[in-house]
């Protein structure tokens, strides 16, 4: 290994991100004159000065590079959001010499204050997606390289940027800020400090300086320490706040791991490492919902939309280190929305016999779920609570098994024919699912209907056509499509027809389907990535009768604690009992 870098580096420093102990590292292989420190590009200088520099470092934002004469390749480290925003708080409450500590003494003495604060909102609010995705123009940048430009001038040019432009963040801002991240020369997580000093080293032919560098920063156990003194609604109102800052972090984990699974594999030569998979476009996923989900033409519907939305913004509440399982998955029509995570089947042959079989990975008595306590961190259930004979007892064991800070979606439907006979039992309204939350220790975070009560009827009538033979059906058909259902879909989109929970409304409430979703209270920790599916199993299940730990052989499972014998059949353990 070398102890000279040949590349130009500009590192973002994005604060409380572990970037200090990555600048001292950098500093390891460059001569002192050769390094700009925390230079942020607002001071006047000569820029043909900057030449002589060959790493540049501070708290700046990725445009900066457009204001340097040489190439450049850019690097900087991401960190959770509520970590940061947290540890932020605390650095400047501590730092006497902070410039913000008096006024946060002063006046944002807790942590929801800080957040709120105009001192401090600008660092605690998406910070990381306003640097890495706002745009310097071509002309501010022009101007700031101008050596015949008045100061005076450029310091208007980045006053107005700082104060007005990187106030401005949207989706856009997150777009371009993704983009940049995954064409960045090397970006690391704080929370896998070591793993990006690894690929970081390896890509840059180095040797990694001082073992204090391989230790992960901020393990659970000091984030759950740390995150415990404030309390749920603060890190909840954090999680409002950045929410940008959220979807990027899970983006940047999801493609972090994925180069360094392809890290380890050249340098292992084909070691087995954790596959960790791309999530998938929306346009992807829309194509996949028409085809395998069986829904053609939902972009012509309310009721279809909605119901993508919902599955797309469920997709979204998981990476790839989230454990999913998907209970009553059937033939998995929507796996494909979670093919970035730890996705697991799990259904009952017995109660669903179109289950498909090939594609489970577990099979039980979802009343008396095989799996540990606190276990799972998004559990799933679309279009099958209405086939359990003990709605109570599913939602007793999703709450044993969900981690404090998971998530419960449901897809439940309503006002729809039998299907799935005989069992189609129960028929639920947004009360009795908000009921089944509360009692079971859930926080309902929203119950959606998927449409008003017009489209039902024009879904009912449809349903009911569909029933007669062809020489009546055809004609009714045609009239209802020209003359009824324009007017219906109208009808339904007027306001206050369909509301979420528990606003209340001025027409009664009949959708075809509701979506709830629900989370469990508490400070939620990462799940360790598995290398197989047997692995992942073997983590995750209990013996559906004592919770007790499983002995897995090679056709069959014992548990240790009650010595009963599971089958593993075709591949599946079969966890039903008799």
């Amino acid at each position: 290994m070398n102890r000279k870098m040949t590349h130009n580096l500009l590192f973002v420093h994005i604060p409380r991100t572990a970037g200090t102990s990555f600048k001292n590292y950098l500093q390891s292989f460059y001569t002192a004159d050769e390094i700009s420190g925390n230079w942020a590009g607002g001071a006047p200088v000569e820029f043909e000065t900057l030449r002589q520099y060959r790493c540049f470092y501070g708290h700046c934002i990725y445009d900066l590079h457009k204001l340097l004469p040489q190439p450049i390749d850019l690097i900087t480290f991401l960190r959770n959001p509520v970590e940061r925003t947290i540890s932020t708080f605390e650095c400047i409450e501590r730092n006497e010499t902070h410039g913000g500590h008096a006024i946060l003494h002063r006046e944002a003495s807790t942590l929801s204050q800080f957040i709120h604060h105009p001192r401090f909102h600008f660092d605690a609010s998406n910070y990381q997606t306003r640097v890495l995705g706002m745009v310097l123009s071509e002309e501010d940048a022009d101007l700031l390289c101008s050596e015949d430009a008045a100061v005076e001038k450029k310091g208007e040019v980045w006053r107005r940027f700082w104060n007005e432009e990187l106030e401005k963040v949207t989706e856009d801002t997150l777009r371009i800020a993704k983009e940049r991240l995954s064409t960045m020369f090397h970006f690391g997580i704080t929370e896998a400090f070591g793993q990006s000093i690894e690929m970081f080293a390896f890509k840059m032919g180095v040797a990694i300086v001082g073992e204090e560098l391989r230790r992960e920063r901020a393990p659970d156990t000091q984030r759950e320490k740390r995150e415990s003194r404030y309390a749920i609604e603060d890190i909840e109102l954090i999680q409002y706040e950045n929410k940008y800052d959220i979807e990027l972090f899970n983006y940047a984990k999801q493609l972090f791991y994925e180069r360094y699974g392809e890290f380890l594999e050249s340098k292992a030569k084909g070691g087995t490492v954790p596959v960790v998979r791309t999530r998938l476009t929306q346009t992807m996923l829309e194509s996949r919902f028409e085809t395998a989900g069986g829904w053609r033409g939902f972009r012509q519907s309310k009721q279809g939309m909605r119901t993508f939305g919902f599955l797309w913004e469920v997709s979204n509440r998981c990476c790839n280190d989230s454990i999913v399982l998907d209970i009553s998955a059937g033939k998995c029509l929507y796996k494909s929305f979670f093919e970035h995570a730890q996705y697991v089947a799990f259904d009952s042959p017995v109660d669903n016999p179109n289950v498909g079989n090939s594609r489970m990975d577990l099979h039980g008595d979802a009343h008396q779920l095989p799996i540990r306590e606190e276990s799972i961190d998004l559990c799933v259930n679309l279009a099958g609570l209405e086939r359990y004979k003990n709605p109570y007892a599913l939602f007793q064991e999703i709450a044993r098994i969900l981690k404090p800070g998971g998530w419960l979606f449901l897809h439940v439907s309503f006002a729809t024919a039998e299907h799935g006979t005989p069992n189609d039992f129960f028929r639920y309204t947004r009360y009795a699912l908000a009921e089944f939350c509360t009692q079971n220790g859930l926080r309902v975070a929203f119950i959606l209907p998927t449409n008003g009560l017009f489209q039902t009827t024009l879904n009912l009538l449809e349903y009911s056509l569909s029933t007669l033979d062809e020489s009546m059906r055809n004609p009714l058909t045609a009239l209802v499509n020209q003359a009824i259902k324009p007017l219906f879909q109208k009808l339904d989109d007027v306001d206050g027809v369909a509301q979420e929970y528990p606003k209340s409304c001025r027409m009664l409430q009949i959708p075809s389907a509701y979506c709830l979703g629900a989370l469990k209270p508490g400070r939620h920790t990462v799940s360790d990535l598995s290398i197989t599916k047997r692995d992942l199993l073997e983590k995750i299940t209990a013996c559906p009768i004592c919770q007790g730990e499983l002995e897995w052989r090679s056709e069959e499972i014992l548990c240790k604690a009650c010595n009963k014998v599971y089958p593993i059949r075709s591949g599946i353990p079969y966890f039903i009992l008799d």
